[in-house]
């Protein structure tokens, strides 16, 4: 918001340009500057709102990627390791959980 006792169109159209809300000449009234401010305000947060989004996305878009690029030998080592750790390092229970034997567990888990 641009805010001036010198307002002509130009000055108005250069500020909008630069990213001015609203421009604001003197005489003004109160309530019609509380009310842009208000507007101004909400427009910076949708703005920032918007960025936070994109840059969620850019993460989660990062992170498939990564995921993608993953061998099935890497992820099924990754899941048999977090079933490992749930089950607080009991590999017995571990291996009931995943349906295979403690040995072939202990296998996939060697590979790490």
């Amino acid at each position: 918001m641009l805010i001036t006792a010198f307002g002509d169109v130009p000055l108005a159209v250069e500020a909008m340009k630069r990213g001015a809300e609203d421009f604001v000449t003197k005489p003004w009234d109160n309530d019609d500057l509380i009310a842009k401010i208000h507007k101004a305000i909400a427009t910076n947060r949708a703005a920032r709102a918007a960025g936070h989004t994109l840059a969620q996305a850019r993460d989660l878009e990062r992170q498939e990627s990564l995921r993608r690029a993953k061998t099935l030998d890497e992820i099924k080592i990754e899941h048999a390791s977090a079933i490992v750790d749930s089950c607080g390092g009991n590999l017995t229970e571990a291996a009931e959980r995943l349906g295979v034997t403690r040995q072939t567990l202990y296998n996939i888990l060697k590979k790490k």
